[in-house]
């Protein structure tokens, strides 16, 4: 499926309504008659909307219309605000999305208690952030069946939609459930009684399974996921649960056509890399599914509904997004964050807008109207500046796809399973504090290399496994940053792109596992790195120092990197080291002995002094066939991620400049750091976006932006194939002079204020 496949794709600018309202609110969108209705349509599409979302169910479980049984209309509705809405919305020629919210409710638990989710010790939790027991439906349950389905077609029926958009669903149906249903089905399916509760480190069982052993290596330290104490229960249960996902948006969509065929819908964040979904036979994995796979018509999503660094997040998410082959969208808000009725700065919205934009997305802006239906109509003049700010960029990214240049694979199990990705030693819970961030993910390590290689100003794509083995011929290099989890076809895959004159960088443990969870016995992926596996290093810190060979006359101190972290042991075969490892000063372990009871603190974060012995290498290449092959024995890009350190940069900067150097990327770029570059192609012509993050400090997790520093002279490389008949920079229509050289086009862009493109014709 391509993103022109349905309309979805050709709307850039759209309006979502966030209306949940509790029980005991009365006069619910009371003033929403059909005349209000109207003009807001009318100023909707005065302020540059083109589809509006508005609310049929919400998260307490009650309907925005005159339901019928199995639904149940609000308490204190006051008027038919669907109907209102549709009408008005269609009168003014704009688009109709509504909103349902599936897996939550909180009046079903007396007609209906056996669907509601319930802990291993029968207690009945609130569903998502909802504050009232017993309001999260399992989907083990016939919840889905016999309420939600029949709800849903009874909507569709009625009105005059033209999307579903579903929340509450793919990213709900994770989490632990002991009601009847799902003792019953994960016996028969799985042959094991659930879990007994969420793995923790406080509880992990001295018993607890460990990950079986890995040949070459003789020992590894860690269980299923290291320091949260999974096992292979809990790894089984994961999967299965997953598993439950695809089959319910496969109902949707069976509902969906049944009443109204060619209505779109989709379910919010479903098709992130961070929530990949199984297909699951028989409750065993068959594979990992792709987005276009999962049955949605578009991708979309609220991917920072508590605040967090906006542009980062959207640039990463959309970088994935635009390899899948649908059209998305992501959501930004007016507010601070969801459940409020402030406004931040329009450039704040423009700067998040021309994101979505340079990534290859549509905007999806969040509104929230008062309990009785009214808006704020000062907002709307806000977003008319907002929107048109988009409208001017549109003809330049209607119809555009993002070039590929490096590719950064985003294994779907390695997101789920496998050691964690942070800057603490994963399985070294009594370390303590190491690494001065206790947060750790698996995503850790993408979130890193993201960041590191946009603010080198790397066009960088990321990829699927099953996506990347078909696109491997178009990438000028492949990272692997700590992918453990890997599919066999990759591992061929990758080879051959070496040997036909690929450029490869792995980190860490990549590869140790397959995509079942299950430890490797050969070593496939290092004999193409031209390693010999032995261990794993017990410290949580180590320190890489480079050689001559490795900085050359880049602008890297000669002085050890300290490095957050698990370290590879490896003895090189076939592969040229190109920087060592140093472990920690032995002083720092208790009578001599190498593992966790005996680790003493050096200073309160843990860190500790450099040995001076090599303990072996730390980076590598290997000629093969035709291309190259790294390996950097530590993952510089969690730790990066966490702290953003200056010298780890430096030595990310210089490893790519090795891996994949300015001169075969398809763009390069002399610029500030705070600046991000996209390429995208449009038909016959090449266009370069630039996205100036300069902001104000914060103390919390949102970076709000006001004023913006402008940007002057930055230099452009960008492959041209052919000397460009003309280069312009847009919005403004401007000409720039350029060189061109042995397929090479140079170009300066004089100033940069939030978002400027330069197009080459």
């Amino acid at each position: 499926m391509s993103p022109n496949d349905n309309w979805y794709g050709s709307v850039f600018r759209k309006l979502h309504l966030d209306y949940h309202q509790p029980p005991w609110m009365p006069g619910v969108a009371a003033q929403v008659t059909p005349e209000l209705a109207r003009q807001q349509a009318g100023m909707f599409r005065e302020s540059g909307v083109e589809a509006v979302e508005f609310f049929a169910h919400d998260h307490h479980g009650y309907c925005f219309f005159p339901a019928d049984p199995p639904g149940r209309p609000h308490p204190g509705l006051g008027s038919d605000y669907v109907g209102n809405m549709t009408a008005a919305l269609k009168a003014e020629g704009l688009r109709t999305i509504a909103y349902l919210n599936v897996y939550t409710n909180i009046w079903l638990k007396d007609e209906h208690p056996d669907w509601v989710l319930r802990t291993p010790d029968g207690a009945r939790i609130g569903g998502g952030w909802l504050q009232f027991e017993g309001s999260f439906m399992c989907p083990s349950s016939p919840y889905l069946r016999e309420y939600f389905l029949p709800l849903l077609g009874q909507l569709v029926r009625r009105y005059d939609l033209d999307v579903i958009w579903l929340d509450a669903g793919i990213w709900l149906a994770d989490t632990l459930c002991h009601c009847d249903y799902c003792r019953a089905t994960y016996r028969a399916d799985i042959g094991r009684e659930l879990p007994q509760g969420w793995p923790s480190p406080a509880t992990r069982p001295s018993d607890v399974k460990k990950w079986a052993q890995h040949n070459p290596p003789q020992a590894q330290r860690w269980t299923l996921s290291d320091a949260d104490g999974e096992d292979e229960n809990w790894l089984a249960w994961t999967t299965w649960r997953l598993g439950q996902v695809p089959p319910y948006l496969k109902a949707i969509r069976e509902t969906l056509d049944s009443v109204r065929p060619g209505i779109l819908f989709t379910d919010n964040s479903s098709g992130r890399f961070t929530l990949p979904q199984p297909l699951v036979k028989d409750g065993r994995l068959a594979r990992w599914l792709r987005p276009a796979e999962l049955g949605i018509d578009f991708q979309s999503s609220d991917p920072v509904p508590w605040g967090g660094n906006h542009e980062i997040i959207l640039s990463r998410e959309g970088r994935y997004h635009a390899t899948s082959g649908l059209a998305f969208d992501f959501m930004n808000e007016r507010f601070h964050k969801w459940g409020e009725w402030q406004l931040r700065a329009t450039t704040d919205f423009e700067l998040e807008f021309a994101t979505i934009l340079a990534v290859g997305g549509r905007c999806f802006f969040a509104d929230q109207p008062y309990p009785d239906g009214t808006l704020e109509p000062a907002i709307y003049a806000e977003l008319r500046r907002a929107y048109d700010f988009v409208a001017q960029r549109e003809p330049f990214v209607r119809d555009a796809e993002l070039v590929p240049d490096v590719a950064l694979l985003a294994s779907a199990p390695s997101q789920l399973f496998g050691p964690l990705g942070s800057g603490r030693n994963p399985g070294r819970v009594d370390y303590g504090l190491v690494g001065g961030d206790h947060a750790a993910r698996r995503t850790d390590r993408i979130d890193g290399a993201h960041l590191a290689l946009t603010e080198l100003g790397i066009q960088t794509l990321l990829y699927d496994e099953p996506t990347l083995r078909e696109r491997l011929a178009d990438q000028t290099a492949v990272v692997v940053a700590e992918q453990p989890l890997l599919e066999e076809a990759t591992l061929d895959a990758l080879a051959r792109y070496v040997e036909d004159g690929g450029s490869l960088l792995v980190t860490g443990r990549s590869g140790w596992w397959d995509e079942t969870g299950r430890a490797r016995t050969n070593s496939q992926l290092y004999d193409l790195l031209g390693l010999r596996v032995q261990d794993v290093y017990p410290a949580p810190v180590h320190y890489v120092r480079t050689r001559d060979t490795f900085r050359g006359d880049a602008a890297l101190p000669d002085i050890p990197l300290q490095c957050w972290g698990t370290a590879v042991a490896v003895e090189p075969v076939e592969a040229s080291v190109l920087a060592d490892l140093l472990g920690p000063l032995p002083a720092v372990w208790r009578d001599g002995v190498q593992d966790e009871a005996h680790w003493r603190h050096y200073t309160t974060m843990g860190a500790c002094p450099p040995d001076k012995e090599v303990l072996g290498p730390a980076v590598t290449v290997r000629r093969y066939g035709k291309g190259f092959a790294f390996f950097s024995a530590v993952d510089p890009f969690a730790a990066y991620r966490h702290e953003g350190h200056h010298l780890a940069r430096l030595f990310i900067a210089r490893l790519m400049a090795l891996v994949a150097p300015a001169e075969r990327r398809r763009l390069s770029a002399e610029k500030p750091l705070n600046v991000e570059l996209s390429l995208q192609r449009q038909g016959e012509r090449l266009i370069v976006h630039l996205l100036n993050y300069t902001g104000q400090k914060r103390a919390g997790n949102l970076a709000h932006v006001e004023e913006l520093i402008p940007v002057r002279d930055i230099l452009l490389r960008v492959q041209t194939a052919v000397c460009p008949k003309q280069v312009i920079l847009q919005p403004g229509n401007t000409p720039l002079p350029y060189d061109f050289a042995a397929g090479v086009t140079t170009v300066v862009v004089p100033e940069l204020q939030i978002h400027a493109m330069v197009v080459f014709e």
